[in-house]
């Protein structure tokens, strides 16, 4: 089961607290494996600097090797003949008396050992001894307690012990210094779920809670604008889909009640170019609202963009037949899908016939490594307020409200890496779409 800590506190005192212990522990084993083993060495090195120094004087000089302190711990006898001579280097303390350990020590003197370190365990202790065989047969034992000093550990667990009750109280603050701003932006969040965008957010702080706050300002400005689109694109969609249904209502009415003014036949005409309106209306709508699902799932291919376009304007010909056509379209190959690019091209198409006065002209082009469509109407040119937002989904600008056309226009061209954009021209607007060349 996975342990989890509730409070920003708890975490940053557990981390605090591991790399303590962490530390600890690994200086406790750098103590265990290489200090100690320093520290062994160093005996052994005095142990026998003291035991050379012993063989080179006579029995009754040992007591002038007092003036030595590398002699002091390290304790000496004479081995002959199963007989144990003590040396007295120091004042006989009640310790060297019962020091019955060199009897066991003696047992390792053989005879043609030469000079040798041995360990040995005695009585809860571990001993160094040095031994060395004189020319005479007898033996000389120099030994000292390998003992080591705990201090360093005790020290060592004791300020772990401290530094992670100093660590407690120091998460403890940081967490009062981090969330009081943390509270405010979580207040705030709850502000923004609820769509109250009344003001900003303020933090005096430039480091990453700061940041984090900018962050959440520019999504409320984000959510803001989003909300207001989607109010103004629903108000939009009502009266776009109430327009068509009144006046189908209101035909029928006439002509279930006898007092239709035209010919039953005009107003039967009525009512089905207004069930068309409507019908295209609401297949747009559905189909901008699962566009995003629809291109997510899209298989990428290469296609012949000339071919694309020439198929657009071969099918809308006979409704533009009173306007003058101008094309020059080279052949170029982009990524995309063909179905989904005939979509988009159908609906800036439609929109250039229905705003053109008497000329449509149509230009593909390469442009280095990008390919370039232009389509031009002559018609009136687009407020210069609006032509920002004429992608936007059903505005409605001065003269009336642009549809779902372009919007979906522009997000099948953008998801396939291209860009699409509309300039006023001086006698009419230009829509351009560019989209990445295919060799």
């Amino acid at each position: 089961m996975r342990f989890r800590f509730k409070t920003i506190t708890m975490r940053m005192w557990a981390a605090f607290t591991a790399i303590v212990l962490l530390l600890t522990v690994s200086l406790y084993l750098m103590q265990v494996f290489i200090f100690r083993g320093i520290e062994t060495q160093d005996r052994i090195h005095d142990l026998i600097f003291t035991h050379e120094m012993l063989l080179e004087l006579e029995f009754h000089e040992f007591a002038t090797l007092t003036e030595y302190s590398a002699l002091q711990g390290i304790l000496h006898f004479l081995y002959y003949d199963g007989i144990i001579y003590r040396v007295s280097v120091y004042p006989l303390t009640l310790c060297d008396i019962q020091c019955d350990g060199r009897y066991l020590f003696a047992s390792f003197a053989e005879l043609g050992m030469r000079s040798e370190i041995i360990t040995q365990h005695w009585d809860g202790t571990d001993y160094i001894i040095a031994i060395t065989e004189a020319a005479d047969g007898s033996f000389l034992f120099s030994y000292i307690p390998n003992v080591h000093d705990h201090t360093f550990t005790y020290f060592l667990f004791v300020a772990s012990g401290v530094f992670i009750l100093i660590g407690l109280a120091t998460a403890q603050l940081t967490t009062i210094y981090i969330s009081k701003p943390f509270a405010k932006l979580d207040k705030f969040t709850k502000k923004i779920a609820a769509k109250d965008w009344s003001e900003p957010i303020i933090i005096d702080s430039h480091d990453e809670i700061g940041r984090f706050a900018e962050s959440i300002n520019k999504m409320q400005e984000d959510l803001k604008r989003a909300d207001q689109q989607e109010k103004n694109f629903f108000q939009n969609m009502s009266h776009d889909l109430k327009t068509p249904t009144m006046v189908i209502m209101s035909h029928a009415d006439a002509i279930v009640d006898g007092v239709h003014v035209d010919s039953l036949e005009k107003t039967a005409q009525i009512i089905r170019d207004e069930s068309l309106r409507l019908s295209q209306r609401i297949n747009q709508l559905l189909y901008y609202s699962t566009l995003d699902y629809v291109l997510e799932h899209n298989k990428v291919s290469v296609i012949e963009l000339d071919k694309v376009v020439n198929n657009v304007i071969d099918k809308f010909e006979i409704i533009g037949d009173h306007l003058d056509f101008d094309l020059d379209i080279e052949k170029v190959k982009i990524k995309g899908d063909y179905e989904k690019f005939t979509i988009a091209i159908e609906n800036i198409w439609d929109n250039a016939l229905r705003h053109a006065k008497t000329r449509v002209s149509v230009s593909l082009k390469s442009h280095g490594n990008f390919a370039r469509l232009e389509f031009f109407n002559d018609g009136d040119t687009i407020n210069l307020k609006d032509i920002g937002k004429v992608f936007d989904s059903l505005y409605k600008g001065e003269k009336g409200n642009y549809g779902l056309g372009l919007p979906i226009a522009k997000k099948i061209v953008e998801f396939f890496g291209g860009t699409i954009w509309v300039e006023n021209k001086e006698n009419g607007v230009n829509f351009i779409l560019e989209g990445p060349i295919v060799d």
